[in-house]
């Protein structure tokens, strides 16, 4: 599972789009993040839009292994951007493993969103 799907993305062009603050604050708060948790971090995958959630999150955290001090770097790091922002945007990171299948859903329900939407 978690082959296809790192594979399935890793051929994706990069596009790092800074054009809103959402998009910044998401560029700043996966810098942080991987500053902070370096080898840990796996991927980020964020919504396109601040208010577009799946499973109540607009941000997928996919890291290594999950324990309570890593979901805590995370959400402090996501707070600390709110911070930044003044309050502006709104970071809600949904955290998982390579192992389960949240990546995959979270993609398929984020395209479900986003064709809803047009």
């Amino acid at each position: 599972m978690r082959g296809d799907v790192f594979d399935k993305l890793r051929i994706l062009p990069r596009i790092f789009s800074l054009i809103s603050e959402w998009d910044l604050a998401v560029f700043i708060f996966v810098a942080k993040v991987q500053h902070l948790l370096r080898e840990n971090v796996l991927m980020v995958i964020a919504s396109p839009y601040e208010d577009i959630f799946v499973d109540d999150a607009n941000v997928l955290v996919v890291l290594k292994e999950d324990c309570l001090e890593m979901r805590n770097c995370v959400e402090n790091a996501a707070r600390e951007i709110e911070e930044m922002f003044g309050g502006r945007v709104r970071i809600l990171p949904l955290i998982t493993t390579p192992n389960g299948e949240k990546i995959s859903e979270f993609i398929e329900n984020l395209e479900k969103e986003l064709s809803w939407k047009e």
